[in-house]
């Protein structure tokens, strides 16, 4: 009967929370994020060295596609440690789903210690996925490549997990 097929219906919905259809972030929306990982570091004698990264980064949308940003990271490991500034930009795809893929570009400064402390000028381009699991809060992740570029040049490549809110 209709009643009984409408019943059954009824009693195998979701009770998981709703997300919204339409997810718009974008032109006015600002970025608020904290990210941490492991990355491993060479060149510069620094070779194999492990350290572990601690991030956070804010942005603005200047258009729903374009997000200009500042990053800054700290790492540390026994005998290591670094901090970098960076400002740059993030181009967005597809951003009226829960997946925001991106491509970004950032440069700045770095001040790293391995004996010494250096300050070198810093290039950090990188891809990431953000998703979101309501409609302002997201879980994503990056790959970045990371140069400390002077006399000699120390490299990483880093796979930071982080949150970020959308408002």
């Amino acid at each position: 009967s209709a009643a009984a097929k409408g019943a059954k219906a009824q009693s195998t919905k979701s009770v998981a929370p709703t997300i919204p259809d339409n997810y718009s972030v974008g032109k006015g929306d600002w970025l608020v994020g904290a990210n941490m990982d492991v990355n491993r570091i060479w060149g510069g004698g620094v070779d194999g060295r492990t350290t572990f990264t601690l991030g956070a980064e804010v942005g603005y949308f200047v258009w729903d596609w374009l997000m200009p940003e500042a990053k800054t990271d700290f790492s540390v490991t026994s005998g290591y440690d670094s901090e970098i500034f960076t400002v740059g930009a993030r181009a967005y795809w597809n951003k009226k789903t829960q997946l925001l893929p991106y491509a970004r570009l950032n440069m700045g400064v770095g001040s790293f210690k391995l004996g010494d402390r250096a300050t070198r000028f810093v290039l950090n381009p990188g891809i990431g996925l953000d998703y979101l699991v309501v409609k302002n809060v997201a879980i994503g992740i990056q790959a970045n490549y990371r140069a400390f570029i002077g006399s000699s040049t120390t490299h990483s490549f880093d796979f930071p997990i982080g949150f970020n809110i959308y408002f």
